[in-house]
C-alpha cells in the first residue's frame, strides 16, 4: 500500500511537471525562444574544444538527450514522452505493487520506466539553462530513488527503500530550516513572514489577505515553520509510528500553507508524496517475504549507501561553512553533481522588505506607453494577483530576480541576455514568446518602441467593505460589461483603493514619468533595502535608487549576433545636470497594489533608419 501511494504520487508529480514543460519550453529554449537550447550546446562544444574535453567527459558534464537531435521537435517529444510514461506509471494495475519485480509484467516494466523518467527530467533540466527551478533536480532525484527502491519491493529488503525515502524527506525539511536559520536575520527575529507574502516571487490572491494578518500571527507562523523544519524533522527516524506521523503531518501542513499562499507549482505535492513512507510501521514481517537475488540486492544497497553519504555535502552546505566535511567527500559530490541525483534544497534564505517589478511597456510614438499584461506576476495595481495552481510559469518567476540582482550588483549589473531577447521578440511579435505573456495591448501587430520600467509594488491597505447586489450583478454576464476588461483597467474605481481626481494613472500620457530624470536624494531613504546575509555585511550596500546616478552614460556598444539590423536599436538616458530639481516618483493606489514608478531599466526601438543598430541600454 505504501509503495503504491508513493509510486503513483511521484508519477502524478512527473505528469504535472512535463505538462508544465510542454506549455512553455519552446518559447523559453526553442529555436526562436529566449535562451535557445541549441546555442547552449554550441557554447558547450566551444568550451570542450578550448579545454580539450573528451566526448564522454563532455556528456557527463552536460547529460541530455538533446544532443541527439537539437531541434524544437526534440523538446516537445521529451515532454510528451515523459507525460506518457508518467501516465502509464500512474494507471498501472494495483497487482503490480503486490508482486516482486520478477512476478509481473508491469513490475518488470517499472524497472525500465523509472530510470527513463529520471533521464528525461535530467535532459530537460540541462537545456533549460537560466530557467531552471528546484523542481527539475528534485524530480530527477526522486525518480532515481524510486528506480533504486523498486527492485526491492515485496522482498525482505523492502525496508531499505522505505528508509531511503525517509532520509530524503528529512534532508529536504532540515535543509529548508538550516538555510533560513543561517541566512537572513529576519528568520531568527521572527519577522520574516511579515514581509514574505508580498515579496515572494509569485504571490496569489490569498497572499494579499495573509499579509494583512496581525503581527502576532506573523511571528507565530515564523516560529512554527522553523520548528517544523529543524527539530521536528528528526522525527522521521523515530522508532514509533506516531513520531514519524508528527514529522509527516508537520511537513504536510507547512507545504499546504506555502502553496496556498503562493504560486509554487507542484513543489508542495511532491514534498508531501515523498514523505508517504513515513506511514509505514517500520517493522514488517521479514520472515514472510522472499529474499531478493544477491546480484540485484548487493549493488542496490551499495548505491543507497553511497547516495546517503554524498547527500551530506549539500545538506551541510546550507550551514554556510560552519560544518566542514572531508575534502575527498566534497570532491566526490562535485563529480556527480551534473547528474542531479544528489541536490541542494532550501528556499527563502535571503529575505528582503521591498518588491521591485519589471513592467514591459510598448509605444508607437515613444510618448504614450501601454503595459504588456503578464499572466501570473504583478503588473498593474488594479489587477488581482493570479493563481497558477499546480502550474509553474518560469518566465514570470525569473522576472522577479532581476531587480534583486540589480540591487546586489549595483553599477556592475548587466541584464541577462534572455531579457533583451524578450524585448526583441515583442518588437518582432514572435508568436512562441508572445504566448508566454498576456493579451497584447497592440493586438496582432508589434509596437515600434518597447521599454522596461521598474516599479515599486506593495500591497494596498485592506479594509472590510460590504457590497450590496445591484441590478447589473443579477443579470447574465453577457448582458453586462466585463469589469476586468483591458479598457477599464487603470481607471478610477470605488473599490478599496480609491483614485482621487488628478491622481497619476500609470500607462497614460499624463502619468508617464521620464526615466531620464534623476530621482531626488530624499526619496532614497524611503526605499527599503535587501536584508543582506551575514557574510555579505562587510561594507555598506549602496542604495538601489542611487545606482542610476553613478552609472555611465555611454552605451555598451555591442551588437546582437544574428539579429536583423532594423530590430533592437537601444537608447541610453543621459545623466542629468548636478543640482537640477528633479521630478519625484508618484505613488498610485490600486485595488490590490500600491505602485510607484522608479525609472527605466531598458529600452529598445524599431528604427529602420538606424543601419548600425547599436545596442545601448537605458539603465538607471
Amino acid at each position: 500500500m505504501i509503495w503504491e501511494l508513493t509510486e503513483r504520487g511521484i508519477a502524478l508529480c512527473n505528469l504535472l511537471q512535463f505538462w508544465s514543460f510542454w506549455r512553455q519550453t519552446v518559447g523559453l529554449v526553442g529555436e526562436n525562444g529566449l535562451e535557445p537550447a541549441r546555442e547552449t550546446l554550441d557554447a558547450v562544444n566551444s568550451r570542450a574544444k578550448r579545454l580539450k574535453w573528451s566526448t564522454p567527459y563532455k556528456l557527463l558534464r552536460h547529460p541530455t538527450l538533446f544532443w541527439l537531435y537539437p531541434k524544437d521537435r526534440m523538446l516537445t517529444f521529451m515532454c510528451e514522452a515523459g507525460a506518457a510514461i508518467s501516465l502509464l506509471l500512474l494507471l498501472q494495475p494495483s497487482g503490480a505493487f503486490s508482486n516482486t519485480p520478477s512476478d509481473s509484467f508491469f513490475s518488470k516494466l517499472t524497472l525500465l520506466l523509472w530510470p527513463l523518467l529520471s533521464v528525461l527530467n535530467l535532459s530537460l533540466s540541462v537545456v533549460l539553462g537560466p530557467f531552471n527551478l528546484q523542481m527539475e533536480p528534485m524530480l530527477t532525484e526522486l525518480c532515481f530513488l524510486t528506480a533504486l527502491a523498486a527492485p526491492l519491493r515485496s522482498t525482505n529488503l523492502e525496508w531499505a527503500g522505505l528508509w531511503l525515502f525517509r532520509w530524503y524527506s528529512f534532508r529536504v525539511m532540515l535543509a529548508a530550516g538550516l538555510v533560513k536559520w543561517f541566512g537572513s536575520p529576519m528568520w531568527r527575529a521572527l519577522t520574516a513572514m511579515s514581509v514574505h507574502y508580498y515579496t515572494q516571487p509569485l504571490p496569489n490572491r490569498v497572499s494579499y489577505y495573509a499579509h494583512h494578518q496581525p503581527e502576532i500571527l506573523h511571528k507565530l507562523s515564523t516560529a512554527i515553520s522553523m520548528i517544523i523544519e529543524i527539530p521536528i524533522a528528526f522525527l522521521f527516524f523515530g522508532p514509533w509510528q506516531w513520531m514519524r506521523g508528527i514529522a509527516m503531518l508537520g511537513a504536510w501542513a507547512l507545504m499546504l500553507a506555502i502553496n496556498v499562499t503562493g504560486n509554487y507549482g507542484n513543489l508542495g505535492i511532491t514534498t508531501i508524496v515523498a514523505s508517504f513512507p513515513a506511514l509505514n510501521s517500520g517493522h514488517p514481517d521479514l520472515s514472510k517475504l522472499p529474499p531478493p537475488s544477491i546480484w540485484i540486492a548487493a549493488p542496490l544497497i551499495l548505491c543507497m549507501i553511497c547516495y546517503a553519504t554524498l547527500s551530506l555535502v549539500p545538506l551541510l552546505d546550507t550551514t554556510r561553512g560552519r560544518v566542514q566535511l572531508p575534502e575527498k567527500l566534497v570532491q566526490a559530490h562535485y563529480a556527480v553533481r551534473s547528474l542531479r541525483v544528489v541536490n541542494r534544497y532550501g528556499m527563502f534564505g535571503a529575505m528582503h522588505n521591498f518588491r521591485h517589478e519589471l513592467i514591459l511597456e510598448g509605444s508607437d510614438d515613444g510618448k504614450n506607453w501601454k503595459r504588456f499584461p503578464m499572466r501570473y506576476k504583478p503588473w498593474h495595481g488594479d489587477v488581482a494577483p493570479a493563481t497558477a495552481f499546480l502550474y509553474w510559469p518560469r518566465l514570470d518567476w525569473h522576472h522577479f530576480f532581476i531587480p534583486l540582482h540589480l540591487h546586489r550588483e549595483g553599477s556592475y549589473h548587466s541584464p541577462p541576455d534572455w531579457f533583451y531577447r524578450l524585448m526583441q521578440a515583442i518588437l518582432k511579435n514572435e508568436p512562441t514568446v508572445m504566448a508566454l505573456l498576456g493579451p497584447s495591448p497592440f493586438g496582432k501587430r508589434a509596437p515600434r518602441f518597447v521599454r522596461t520600467s521598474i516599479y515599486d509594488f506593495k500591497f494596498a491597505p485592506f479594509t472590510w467593505t460590504i457590497t450590496w447586489p445591484t441590478l447589473s450583478s443579477l443579470l447574465p454576464s453577457w448582458l453586462t460589461p466585463n469589469p476586468q476588461s483591458p479598457k477599464t483597467v487603470g481607471k478610477r474605481s470605488n473599490g478599496p483603493g480609491k483614485h482621487e481626481e488628478g491622481e497619476v494613472i500609470a500607462g497614460s500620457a499624463e502619468g508617464k514619468i521620464s526615466g531620464e530624470k534623476e530621482l531626488d536624494e530624499e526619496e532614497d531613504e524611503e526605499e527599503a533595502l535587501v536584508e543582506e546575509e551575514e557574510e555579505e555585511e562587510e561594507g555598506d550596500t549602496p542604495d538601489i535608487l542611487s545606482l542610476r546616478a553613478r552609472s555611465q552614460s555611454s552605451g555598451t556598444g555591442r551588437r546582437s549576433d544574428g539579429e536583423n539590423s532594423a530590430v533592437g536599436s537601444r537608447t541610453r538616458s543621459q545623466s542629468p545636470n548636478v543640482g537640477t530639481k528633479t521630478q519625484r516618483p508618484q505613488e498610485r493606489m490600486g485595488k490590490w497594489w500600491i505602485e510607484k514608478r522608479l525609472g527605466t531599466y531598458a529600452q529598445v526601438s524599431l528604427d529602420p533608419d538606424d543601419s548600425e543598430a547599436e545596442d545601448r541600454w537605458s539603465r538607471w
